[in-house]
């Protein structure tokens, strides 16, 4: 791994030829509810952006230990793999394998991490003073830790109704919403403390790993990390791995803002199934509401979403309502195969794969599926609308 060492590093001192080691980490870890299973410590790629396992230890007995050496304190995440045993709705008790992931910052000491498969957020880790520092939020903040207790609540309860009760999906709906809006509030609130203190005189590293674990999500804070990355570079280098992650951020971060709600649309390329390129600018304008869709073959929730938008397509596409479907499956015969079984009435298309015209970067989509509704004039208003949003939105706009 070019960012994370797991051999000791060798220190040549000319002054005296010695060799001395350098000190790692030794996290060791205690799951309360599962014998065995792995753990999988995983960081960021800031070349590819994507999540790259750096090592791994199996979980035996309940406990597991992971050792190697950091270059830098680092925010990572930690993935629990192990059995978990739940009952189906005709009662048959069966066995999966979730993949449940946890934040964690190291640092080069030792720590140690204890936590619930079945509840990952009762997880507690020890021994690194900045995991505490930046992690502590909902604990400085009675407010944030309030609606935070809320959020959890509400979701617990939907669990409870849905899995214990076996309700109908439509009964549970209805504490979906209220989670969804107990969420938005309890993230609000916690993006108000971020921005507060990256205004702080709190110390450098903080604030990297501060931004680096919450993200970038107002224009302030984007502000704040372009304020900041001259003095990492200036303190680390031009290829250190905090300076390429915040390039990353505050590339993508602006993408987001700029496809923000009430933003105006940006116009990408995409190949249909002749491959011949398309613009979505072809679509948008024209008395029309275009909504840019963002979906693969291999995403369930993707495929899930095509029945309805293939009823609100037919009730609205003949009032000047059509659908702009990107595919990101990196095989294109796979895109086109689950087109054509899924018999798509609209535009559908496959992302171009070179940097400069990818349709996903430009509007910064880190997850599927993703949507955003256009309006004639070129506006974005509304975005990631699922289920029976969507035709709801277009209802009241072409009333």
């Amino acid at each position: 791994m070019k960012y994370f060492m797991f051999l000791a590093a060798i220190v040549l001192l000319l002054s005296s030829c010695q060799i001395e080691e350098e000190a790692g980490f030794t996290l060791k870890g205690e799951i309360y509810d599962a014998e065995e299973g792995a753990v999988i410590l995983k960081r960021r790629n800031p070349e590819t952006w994507q999540i790259d396992s750096l090592t791994s230890a199996e979980i035996v007995d309940g406990k597991f230990v992971l050792t190697g050496v950091l270059e830098h304190p680092t925010m990572c995440y930690l993935t629990l793999v192990t059995n978990y045993e739940f009952t189906d709705k005709e009662g048959n008790v069966k066995i999966m394998k979730p993949a449940r992931t946890d934040v964690a910052i190291l640092e080069n000491t030792n720590m140690t991490y204890k936590a619930w498969v079945k509840d990952i957020s009762n997880r507690v880790l020890n021994g690194s003073n900045l995991h505490d520092k930046v992690l502590a939020l909902t604990k400085d903040s009675e407010e944030l830790y309030e609606r935070k207790k809320n959020m959890d609540a509400i979701m617990g309860y939907a669990s409870y109704k849905k899995f214990k009760e076996k309700v109908p999906q439509e009964e549970v709906n209805p504490i979906v919403k209220e989670y969804q809006k107990a969420s938005k509030e309890f993230y609000k609130e916690r993006t108000k403390i971020v921005t507060s203190i990256l205004e702080s005189d709190e110390n450098l590293i903080v604030k990297i790993l501060l931004l680096e674990t919450y993200g970038v999500k107002n224009p302030i804070q984007l502000q704040k990390a372009k304020d900041i990355l001259p003095a990492i570079i200036a303190e680390y280098g031009e290829d250190h791995y905090h300076v390429k992650i915040f390039n990353g951020m505050i590339e993508r971060a602006a993408n987001i803002l700029k496809t923000d709600v009430g933003n105006s649309y940006i116009d990408v390329q995409s190949k249909d199934t002749d491959n011949n390129t398309l613009s979505l600018s072809s679509s948008v304008g024209q008395g029309k509401y275009v909504l840019l869709e963002f979906w693969a073959s291999w995403c369930g929730p993707c495929r899930k979403e095509i029945p309805v938008m293939k009823k609100a397509y037919a009730e609205f596409h003949s009032k000047g309502f059509e659908i702009y479907a990107i595919s990101i499956d990196k095989k294109e015969d796979e895109w086109i195969k689950a087109g054509n079984e899924e018999k798509l009435p609209w535009i559908n298309t496959h992302y171009i794969s070179d940097p400069k015209l990818d349709a996903q970067k430009t509007y910064s989509v880190s997850a599927i599926p993703a949507n955003f509704l256009i309006d004639p004039d070129g506006k974005i208003i509304a975005k990631n609308l699922r289920g029976e949003d969507l035709a709801k939105k277009l209802s009241e706009l072409m009333k």
